[in-house]
Order: structure tokens, then C-alpha cells, then sequence
């Protein structure tokens, strides 16, 4: 499992570009196994699904969907940020 820092910042790496969408997509499948499950993760964890959904399926534009992924991760409750 993972923590919502470590979530941002691979986000935040996807964004900016220095790991491919592919890469966020397997990594965000091997670590996320029940992570719906954790009323701390499910809000990151259908907002990023939503996300892989919208390039995957409607063709959105991946350094767009995550720019706006970014932003609404970080906005989640200062209680959810582990260190």
C-alpha cells in the first residue's frame, strides 16, 4: 500500500512528464490492491481511476487529466497526508 504523499509525487511525475502514463498505470495497479477499501485512499483511489478511465476510454489528453488529477489530490483533508 502507499501513502497519498507517495500518490502526489507520482502523480506529480506523470505530469511533469519523467515516467509515461504506462508506467503510472502499472505502477498505481501493483500497489493500490484494496486500497478502495481504506476510507483514508478511496477518494485518490477513484479520483485516479477516473483519470485512467478518461485517457484509457474518451481519448483525454494525459498531461491535461493530470495537471487536474494533481490539483485534486492535493486538495484532499491535511488529516490524509502520511509523512
Amino acid at each position: 500500500m502507499f501513502s497519498l504523499n507517495e500518490i502526489y509525487q507520482k502523480i506529480s511525475d506523470c505530469r511533469d512528464r519523467q515516467i509515461s502514463f504506462d508506467d503510472f498505470e502499472d505502477w498505481f495497479v501493483e500497489n493500490s490492491e484494496l486500497a478502495w477499501c481504506d476510507l483514508t485512499f478511496r477518494p485518490a483511489y477513484f479520483a485516479i481511476e477516473a483519470a485512467i478511465s478518461q485517457i484509457r476510454f474518451q481519448g483525454a489528453e494525459v498531461h491535461k487529466v493530470f495537471v487536474e488529477l494533481s490539483k485534486s489530490i492535493r486538495t484532499l483533508p491535511r488529516i490524509w497526508y502520511y509523512v
